[in-house]
């Protein structure tokens, strides 16, 4: 059965006050998401290890009573150099650390993670929760030493060694996290990746890839 005739004209009327000045009909406001372009030399597990750190993630998250959501087992990865964050990625910055890449020369190596705990920040919250590990992260900053040397051929300014932690982010969370062991999870690394990151969106593209040779 239809609307009976004081309906329809209550609704007439509300309409002829929506078109009144300075009167307007409510409109949903969207935020615009802030992006910004991230630039790193990192490397990645394959995908079974990869989904081993996921499942690794989701239990400590439990245990731990932590809230942040792991990250996508795609981006777990451990990062060796960030080339800072820009509005856009300059193409000179990007064909600049291709050339690093180009030149670093390095045996595939294992690396090793036993340990977990939050990192301290200059935040008190939002704690990234990692991996990291002792004796078997030492060919990783071996290999960051070997990096470090093509980014002063290409005048970049590289980190010191005392200051370089091999860590893979879980997730994120307000909780702090004391050090403690898991059980190893190891990977053969076999290749150093040039990667874009979209802060804001969670995404990585992958720009340039490397093999590791012996």
């Amino acid at each position: 059965m239809g609307p009976g005739r004081s309906d329809l004209m209550l609704r007439r009327w509300e309409m002829k006050q929506l078109l009144l000045p300075g009167i307007e009909p409510e409109r949903k406001v969207f935020k615009r998401r802030s992006i910004s372009h991230g630039l790193f030399l990192m490397v990645f597990p394959d995908n079974a290890v990869a989904t081993r750190i996921a499942q690794l993630a989701r239990q400590l998250r439990n245990k731990h009573g932590l809230s942040g959501l792991p990250l996508k087992t795609n981006r777990f990865h451990a990062s060796l150099q960030g080339f800072g964050l820009h509005a856009m990625l300059p193409p000179h910055l990007v064909e600049r650390a291709k050339a690093v890449g180009d030149r670093v020369k390095a045996a595939p190596f294992v690396i090793t993670f036993d340990r977990v705990c939050s990192f301290k920040g200059t935040k008190r919250e939002n704690f990234p929760f990692v991996l990291t590990g002792g004796d078997g992260v030492r060919s990783a900053k071996a290999f960051y030493e070997a990096i470090n040397i093509q980014l002063n051929h290409f005048g970049f300014s590289g980190g010191a060694r005392d200051r370089f932690t091999p860590h893979v982010t879980l997730l994120y969370d307000d909780l702090f996290v004391s050090e403690h062991s898991v059980e190893p999870i190891s990977w053969s690394v076999r290749e150093l990746v040039l990667v874009q990151s979209l802060r804001g969106l969670g995404r990585y593209i992958r720009l340039a890839k490397w093999p590791l040779r012996a």
